[in-house]
């Protein structure tokens, strides 16, 4: 995402030309390709798509995560001016979970069945910071209560199968602020809570911001999640970026045919049977890594499309202000 910079408010987190690949038949398969986005001191951003659009990849790639044969390559990943792609695997490990941290879309397989919460906690404490045990288990039960954990202390003694999906959530993100990043990366991490605990888990992240200014990477397909948590939104298609801008801009006038569609399969009040709407569905899917059409990726799907646009590829192109776009059929300068 290009951005323009503002006098009171840093990038943080800089990734340009990020690419992600996997083995496919015969040669390397690529997720992500040629992504660029900033994150700004204590500001959310947030990263939006269908499933297997690229989101999840991404963030590992940053966290330093893309397991072999996988392969994640960039022109930089700037955090705070150093790049990570130049670091080695000891330097990423001391800045995963202290400058940098992460929480997953499935809490349940990410903790410890076997550690009780308040060990696992601690553990991370002790992992990073010189600290005894005594005193990381201490801090551990003041970070479950911050995090809105009731009784931390006894529920610091109970095991993940022990309490709610919310609850597991949160002790994830206990654990994730303990060393106090500068970066939070939450991957989708309202997934299969109900309403009232997902809005629970929003409220928690933006008080975190505003409390501790960490910054936040928020990834979801939930346009809805975005418009009431994140100050910018990136969305992505195919492992592209297809637009970006402030959000209440991008609500207000979004003009890649895909944001477009995401919006309109958005369910409102008032719509519906009685109201005479229907949702207005996406046609077609996602193409897999590998099966992407030459040109532009969403051509196959998108109502607009012109001849040119199933053998160019567009370009992220200025919209005004920081509102970028891939297409440039909507700003009318197709050729």
């Amino acid at each position: 995402m290009a951005s323009v910079p503002v006098p009171d408010r840093q990038a943080l987190l800089e990734v340009r030309g990020l690419t992600v690949s996997f083995p496919g038949a015969g040669e390397h398969v690529k997720a992500v390709d040629g992504v660029s986005l900033d994150v700004r001191e204590s500001e959310i951003v947030g990263l939006v798509g269908e499933s297997g659009c690229g989101k999840s990849a991404t963030a590992l790639a940053i966290m330093g995560l893309i397991e072999h044969p996988g392969l994640a390559e960039a022109d930089a990943i700037e955090f705070r001016g150093r790049d990570l792609t130049r670091m080695s695997p000891s330097q990423m490990r001391r800045i995963r979970g202290t400058d940098l941290a992460m929480i997953f879309q499935e809490p349940m397989t990410s903790l410890n069945p076997v550690l009780n919460i308040g060990e696992q906690v601690a553990e991370v404490l002790r992992a990073h910071r010189r600290v005894g045990r005594a005193e990381a288990r201490a801090r551990a039960v003041q970070l479950l209560g911050e995090v809105g954990i009731p009784d931390p202390r006894e529920r610091a003694s109970q095991y993940p199968h022990e309490i709610s999906g919310g609850m597991r959530q949160r002790v994830m993100i206990a654990g994730a602020l303990a060393c106090e990043p500068g970066l939070l990366i939450a991957d989708e991490p309202t997934t299969a809570l109900d309403v009232t605990v997902q809005a629970q888990i929003l409220d928690l992240i933006g008080d975190i911001r505003d409390e501790h200014r960490t910054a936040v990477l928020l990834i979801t397909h939930d346009l809805g999640v975005v418009a009431t948590t994140c100050d910018r939104v990136a969305v992505m298609y195919a492992g592209r970026l297809v637009e970006a801008a402030p959000s209440e801009e991008l609500f207000a006038t979004p003009l890649h045919p895909y944001t477009r569609g995401l919006l309109e399969s958005i369910p409102t009040l008032g719509e519906g049977v009685r109201g005479g709407l229907r949702l207005r569905p996406i046609a077609g899917t996602v193409p897999a890594p590998g099966e992407w059409p030459p040109g532009c990726k969403f051509e196959p799907r998108c109502s607009l499309a012109i001849p040119s646009c199933s053998t160019s590829e567009p370009e992220l192109l200025t919209a005004g202000g920081e509102h970028r776009v891939r297409c440039p059929v909507v700003l009318g300068r197709e050729t």
